[in-house]
């Protein structure tokens, strides 16, 4: 059975990752702190829908047909365009396909999540399962969280992504599928695994989503206020400050959409994009992309925020649309989402014409 404010907080984290891909809102101080909330929260809602019952190798192939093969056809259906445009070359796209995207195939830099999350799915996993996480005492959870926060950080701290010069001019392009990022989304998944029965009860409450804000607030303005250096100290307490900070803001974002899924109108639209957040996810870039370009005024001169807004509630809709589209197409369907998703093919019977039934979406699990 369906959870409906689940539904809506999935909804609420991916229309603020197309808000934070949009040109007009990157390098705001607001989608900065959003940064800080929503990707934890999204791998903190997947940990807490881990099928701990399944075996690694069905898990396996199971995320595989969810997350690889969305990504992979994206990459198919671009690559000859790319390879026109002089954008890539059979090579580099084979070396990018294989590398799970990012930096290597930077037109379709957002699917990076989906084969990131294949990984952590996997090692999650291994984790709860073959590890048997669920036999460890409260103090050794903690401390591994620990452990992967700080080891996380450490790899965040040595800058080497194609951002870097210097790594840039010695041809690397960031580790393949994200792995350097692993260790710290690892630790948001094994906490949204620890506290999935709580995400399903989560409540709205005025004094928690309050204070949860504010604890959020405090901790982003310490943390501008305090960059991290060399130092290990100023590491450790950076990185421990940032999770709890990180952790407030979850809770706060949680309140919210606990609140919103009690307004049917907030409900409908939030729900259906935690649903398609996968087709949202697919999709939105270029069509924003595409927006941006058309209201953009004459000259190529920035719009500002109305432009902003516009592309964003345009990709937002148009994502919708196409997965609207997608879930009733029984060849678009196989091509793009999980097997349990498929439209059924249409039957013919000889005898009368061939009348369409309408296509049932399934909506009884939480699919990655």
């Amino acid at each position: 059975m369906r959870i409906a404010a689940i539904d809506v907080l999935r909804g609420l984290c991916m229309v603020l990752v197309v808000w934070g891909h949009n040109a007009q809102f990157t390098d705001t101080v607001l989608n900065e702190w959003l940064g800080a909330i929503r990707m934890p929260m999204m791998f903190f809602i997947a940990g807490s829908f881990l099928p701990t019952q399944s075996t690694w190798r069905a898990l396996a192939w199971d995320k595989a047909d969810a997350l690889l093969k969305p990504f992979i056809v994206m990459a198919l259906l671009q690559a000859p365009l790319r390879w026109y445009l002089g954008q890539t070359d059979p090579s580099s796209f084979a070396i990018g396909l294989l590398a799970g995207g990012g930096h290597y195939l930077v037109w379709i830099f957002p699917l990076w999540y989906l084969t990131h999350l294949w990984w952590l799915f996997m090692v999650g996993h291994a984790v709860v399962n073959h590890a048997r996480y669920a036999r460890w005492d409260a103090m050794s959870r903690v401390a591994l969280v620990a452990a992967l926060m700080l080891f996380g950080a450490w790899l965040a701290q040595l800058d080497l992504d194609a951002a870097s010069p210097d790594a840039r001019a010695a041809g690397w392009q960031g580790m393949p599928f994200r792995l350097d990022a692993l260790p710290t989304h690892l630790a948001y998944f094994l906490l949204g695994h620890e506290a999935r029965q709580a995400l399903r009860a989560w409540s709205g409450a005025w004094p928690r989503l309050l204070s949860s804000t504010l604890l959020f607030a405090g901790g982003q303005y310490w943390l501008n206020r305090h960059s991290v250096t060399e130092a290990s100290g100023d590491l450790v307490a950076h990185t421990v400050i940032g999770l709890l900070t990180t952790l407030a803001g979850m809770s706060a974002m949680a309140s919210v959409a606990v609140r919103l899924a009690s307004w049917s109108w907030a409900r409908t639209v939030l729900a259906r994009c935690g649903r398609d957040s996968l087709l949202i996810l697919l999709f939105h870039s270029p069509l924003q992309s595409v927006a941006t370009r058309w209201l953009e005024p004459a000259g190529g001169t920035s719009g500002g925020w109305g432009t902003g807004l516009l592309a964003w509630a345009f990709a937002v809709a148009g994502s919708l649309s196409l997965a609207v589209a997608i879930r009733r197409h029984p060849i678009l369907s196989r091509c793009w989402l999980p097997r349990s998703q498929w439209a059924p093919r249409p039957t013919h019977n000889r005898a009368s014409p061939a009348v369409s039934a309408p296509t049932a979406i399934d909506e009884t699990a939480h699919p990655a």
